[in-house]
């Protein structure tokens, strides 16, 4: 490597050994993350406070609900009636706060649910059998936040075989399908759909494996330490005079432990889109 070019030499001597052992404490991290990640489809990776990712983050017994066939619910929503409720909200609200399983039958659920409770499970008969979908959207005055179909803020969030969406459409500006302030959350096998602003990974440690996401401008988006797992995301159609942006992380301090770690993912696109690019590294 050729010497380095200096003016006062010290200052820019100390400048360039800042920013070489910040790259070298990213990569360590990066490689880190990498080798944590198991190629087995059920040893399910978590990540940590400690931004270090830990088998420990999902226990054995939750580990176990994501690979079961043979569901052990709380309580069942249906529909037509069978379960013990007719809605997720109100199962929701029935949680204790412990690990709570709820099975959600095959139904379109047309609910717009924000919870704070921990350790809920919900569990459908499959990413595009059971959906909860709403069409709220900031075209109408709701603030971005607000707009989410669905929003956890408890932790140890589990999702399998269920979808989250928004079909508010390409016209209804930023319109949530899906935002996770949840520690250690988990999403298995799940379908995320809206248009701009699907998924707000808004902040803490989560893990998305073999789901699909659907969406244009910014939508995945947020500032929490997310992985990304074989998983498809599919970029739609935009409105007129608009290009896709699949990632966009919010990370504004480069000192902070947060980012989006996508491996071996697909990305595909519908029919007629205009553009896919990358934001931010």
């Amino acid at each position: 490597m050729p010497p380095l070019a200096r003016q006062d030499g010290q200052d820019t001597q100390i400048a360039f050994d800042y920013c070489f052992e910040f790259m070298t404490l990213s990569l360590r991290r990066l490689n880190e993350t990498l080798l944590a990640l198991d190629d087995s489809p059920l040893n399910l990776v978590a990540v940590s406070h400690s931004n270090k990712f830990s088998r420990n983050g999902c226990s054995s017994r939750d580990r176990k609900l994501l690979q079961t066939t043979d569901i052990k619910a709380n309580v069942v929503v249906a529909k037509d009636g069978s379960g013990d409720y007719a809605t997720i909200a109100k199962a929701i609200n029935a949680a204790n706060g412990g690990r709570f399983v709820i099975h959600v039958k095959t139904g379109v659920y047309k609910e717009k649910i924000h919870t704070n409770k921990d350790g809920v499970t919900l569990i459908g008969d499959g990413k595009y059998s059971t959906i909860i979908a709403y069409d709220d959207n900031t075209a109408k005055g709701t603030t971005m936040p607000n707009t989410a179909t669905f929003a956890i803020s408890g932790d140890g969030f589990i999702a399998r075989v269920i979808g989250f969406q928004n079909t508010a459409g390409p016209s209804g500006d930023q319109a949530l399908a899906l935002s996770v302030i949840s520690d250690h959350s988990v999403f298995y096998r799940c379908s995320i759909s809206g248009y701009q602003d699907t998924l707000y990974a808004f902040a803490l440690c989560q893990f998305y494996r073999e789901c699909n996401i659907q969406g244009t401008i910014d939508f995945i988006f947020g500032n929490a330490i997310a992985v990304f797992q074989n998983c498809m995301i599919i970029l739609r159609r935009p409105s007129s005079n608009k290009y896709n942006v699949i990632l966009a992380h919010g990370r504004e301090d480069p000192g902070q432990n947060t980012g989006f770690v996508v491996q071996r993912c697909s990305i595909t696109v519908e029919t007629n889109t205009k553009n896919k690019r990358f934001e931010k590294d």
